[in-house]
């Protein structure tokens, strides 16, 4: 069975509570093929934990490498095969529970990945907003008139949606839900 789930980054305790209650009737998730398909197989009902970590292109430093060789040596957690996408999910089988360290360890890094996001959005939304303002300066066809319009609103809404992400996250760092 093949699913399409979309789910902020924001909201990943949602998404691995629905891939273990998954698990929990019987559909085990087996690979995940594109950023939102899910592909599951049919299997007995067991009970299974579910742990996403990330990987941000091009960050080294700050990295979540210790926290998934964490999951593979001490919580026997397989790692779920994966394309095209940064988020990495682990199936933890055994009974320990997970550390709250690791747990935090990952809400940092997952906010320090939505300020990046949100960095980028308000970097693409400085030239659009500079491109409506030059009608002014000269007459541009509406082809153009419209497809700064469409990148204008492509970028805030991308900056908005950041910027939500961001206080969601922080507020559920703050209180736990």
């Amino acid at each position: 069975m093949k699913r399409f789930i979309f789910y902020p980054i924001w909201e990943i305790d949602k998404l691995e509570k629905q891939l273990q209650d998954y698990e929990s009737v019987g559909w085990r998730l087996s690979k995940i093929s594109f950023p939102f398909i899910f592909s599951f197989e049919r299997e007995s009902p067991r009970e299974s934990r579910y742990f996403t970590t990330y990987d941000l292109m091009g960050d080294y430093v700050d990295s979540m490498f210790e926290t998934e060789q964490e999951l593979l040596s001490h919580y026997s957690a397989n790692k779920i095969e994966k394309s095209s996408m940064f988020c990495n999910f682990f199936r933890i089988t055994c009974s320990k529970t997970i550390s709250g360290e690791i747990i935090q360890s990952r809400n940092r890094y997952f906010l320090s990945v939505l300020r990046h996001r949100l960095f980028y959005s308000l970097a693409f939304l400085f030239p659009g907003l500079l491109m409506l303002f030059s009608p002014f300066f000269r007459t541009p066809s509406t082809i153009v008139i419209i497809m700064m319009c469409v990148y204008t609103v492509t970028s805030v809404f991308f900056s908005l949606y950041y910027a939500y992400g961001c206080r969601k996250h922080r507020l559920y760092m703050k209180n736990g839900r």
